[in-house]
């Protein structure tokens, strides 16, 4: 039975809207069979459906919210149709629902548990600025497990009170800093784009050295933090430079000196130092601007030059400043100002995603790895590589005695599910990255990683429904939204009854509105030297595999086997060359289009017809 509170449903609202105890929001509002709906939960369906409109303004209308309410248990009494007529156990919406959480469940997850706490991380890194210095041994100068344990040696004997610049002198290989004692300058989150830096450098006390060795792509490194400043704001300056050499490139520092304050006592007479700029500055480039050079990051110039900047006021010159450049005098127009995270946010996202998110990612995943089951066959895996011959990843593995051989026996276990290696080979011909490779060790063991890390996420994102309430609600709105759909079809699609022949003779009169070209399914080898298509062609004739050659050679490889679109034999030169082709497999000699080669085979083909 269906009952609808409406005489009180107003009073409710109000009521509850004053309250911010639980027990208000607990309030019966509706109910029906068995089951009440509490203010709660009309609450969140009102302003989800508000947002959603674009209205995020809950109406105070008795009106408005008796439609709401109404339309509210009508959805409620349809979701536990579908539960009745049992949906929930039906096979295809089961598998709708976890295609969904496949596809959904893994992208909402990364970005809950790496890319925003990622990016809040960087953000609140990027508040200070560290002054780092470094010991350095070069990549491949010493093997990797030598380099790191001599590396930890100095570090015990830093942190047992040996002096750290004749420990620099002494064992770095940075000749550039060694000159510093070490000293490589001002480390801030997200600029060097050397995460494990970075890193080091932030978790470490002023004065004292990174407990560990410091791995990156360029060798091993000991850190130690000098300074940790709050950073500074960017600023936005025009210059004039007067070089210590004259025309000739002789120095003459005083004559330089000279012209400067002759400058300066023009600008300080009226004269507009834009103008100075343009006439005087030895920085050309500049000066053509009136001696702006725009923005600058704190720590991005010379010392000398960065201090003068920070003691101006918006509008205010310096006084000369001497560098090792030549004498200058700095006009401040602005200091930038401080950004929100939610300013920042995009920026910090690139940042993240190209610099932090791929180790991360794989942290995350071996985490994951530890906690939920899993096993890797090696017999099957040693197998595979001792009997792959010249297999490679493409369609000819199908009719292949290795797939004979494996096709049935397990590969990985995840989660007490067997997989085989044809599920892998199936994910990798979908993939451009494995597509035409020979099968060797290196590939397999690679194919083997990507597919425990995809079924081990698949596992994750089902328990993560447990962890995350919104997740849960995301999917629990995609389920409601199947069944609604599929009450839709058994209740009026399935219902509808067609009159074939009213159809028919409708076709008859229209049919001209639906004739349709030859259609060709094709792939194309592309090249942009006759050499090159030559040389394709040559390896097709002595019998190589198609798609293998345009792995290897072709300009253009997005389109992937089993993925071929049919297309009108008009709607390009590619499709024409196909049509032209009599059999399915056979492909075109080399042919020149607008300046590219191009070498056309024939998948599939559809006679025109109505």
């Amino acid at each position: 039975m269906r009952t609808i509170i409406h005489s009180t449903i107003a009073l409710i609202i109000i009521a509850v809207l004053s309250s911010c105890s639980s027990t208000s929001k607990d309030i019966v509002v509706a109910q029906f069979d068995h089951q009440k709906v509490t203010y709660n939960q009309y609450e969140d369906a009102y302003k989800k459906s508000a947002a959603n409109s674009g209205n995020l303004q809950m109406t105070d209308s008795t009106k408005s919210e008796d439609k709401f309410i109404n339309l509210y248990v009508d959805y409620l009494l349809k979701i536990q149709d579908a539960k009745d007529r049992g949906y929930e156990n039906d096979p295809a919406v089961q598998n709708e629902l976890k295609e969904y959480r496949r596809k959904i469940g893994t992208t909402y997850i990364l970005e809950k548990k790496l890319v925003e706490p990622g990016i809040k991380d960087l953000y609140e890194k990027r508040k200070y600025d560290e002054q780092v210095a470094h010991i350095y041994f070069a990549k491949d100068s010493l093997p990797p497990d030598v380099a790191y344990a001599k590396a930890q040696k100095i570090i015990d004997s830093l942190r047992n009170g040996a002096d750290f610049g004749e420990m620099v002198h002494k064992y770095s290989m940075d000749s550039y800093s060694v000159k510093n004692n070490g000293l490589i300058g001002y480390v801030t989150a997200g600029v060097t784009r050397v995460p494990t830096i970075e890193d080091a450098a932030y978790e470490t006390p002023v004065d004292s050295v990174y407990p560990k060795p410091v791995i990156t792509p360029f060798g091993t490194h000991i850190i130690k933090v000098m300074k940790k400043e709050e950073k500074q704001p960017d600023f936005h300056v025009e210059h004039i430079l007067i070089k210590f050499t004259d025309d000739s490139n002789k120095v003459d520092t005083a004559a330089a000196l000279a012209k400067i304050e002759d400058i300066k006592k023009q600008i300080d007479a009226g004269a507009s130092f834009e103008d100075m700029a343009k006439k005087y500055s030895d920085d050309k480039a500049s000066g053509k601007k009136g001696g702006d050079i725009g923005f600058i990051a704190p720590h991005r110039v010379i010392s000398e030059f960065e201090d003068a900047v920070y003691k101006l006021k918006p509008g205010e010159i310096s006084p000369i400043v001497k560098t090792k450049f030549g004498f200058h005098l700095i006009k401040l127009i602005e200091f930038k100002k401080p950004e929100t995270f939610d300013q920042q946010k995009e920026e910090l996202k690139k940042i993240y995603q190209t610099s932090r998110y791929d180790n991360d990612h794989k942290k995350f995943l071996e985490k994951l790895s530890e906690k939920i089951p899993n096993s890797v066959n090696e017999n099957t895996v040693k197998f595979i590589i001792n009997n792959s011959d010249s297999t490679a990843v493409n369609d000819k593995y199908w009719t292949s005695k290795l797939h004979d051989a494996v096709k049935d026996s397990t590969l990985l276990t995840v989660a007490g599910m067997k997989f085989t290696f044809d599920t892998a080979m199936a994910k990798m011909m979908n993939d451009r990255a494995f597509l035409g490779r020979p099968i060797d060790s290196s590939l397999v063991q690679r194919a083997v990683t990507t597919l425990k890390n995809e079924e081990i996420m698949n596992v994750y994102t089902k328990e993560y429904e447990k962890e995350d309430s919104s997740f849960a609600a995301l999917m629990d709105e995609y389920k409601n939204g199947i069944y609604l759909f599929k009450l839709l079809e058994d209740e009026v699609w399935s219902k509808v009854n067609v009159d074939s022949t009213m159809m028919y003779n409708y076709f008859l009169k229209t049919k001209n509105n639906y004739r349709k070209n030859t259609m060709v399914g094709y792939s194309t080898i592309f090249a942009s030297q006759d050499s090159i298509i030559n040389k394709c062609y040559a390896l097709l004739q002595s019998g190589e595999d198609f798609d293998s050659v345009r792995a290897k050679y072709s300009l253009d490889r997005m389109t992937k086997p089993g993925e071929i679109k049919m297309m009108d034999s008009t709607s390009s030169t590619m499709a024409e060359e196909a049509a032209k082709l009599k059999n399915v497999g056979d492909y075109t000699t080399p042919i020149l289009s607008e300046k590219r080669w191009m070498i056309v085979k024939l998948i599939k083909k559809e006679p025109a017809r109505l």
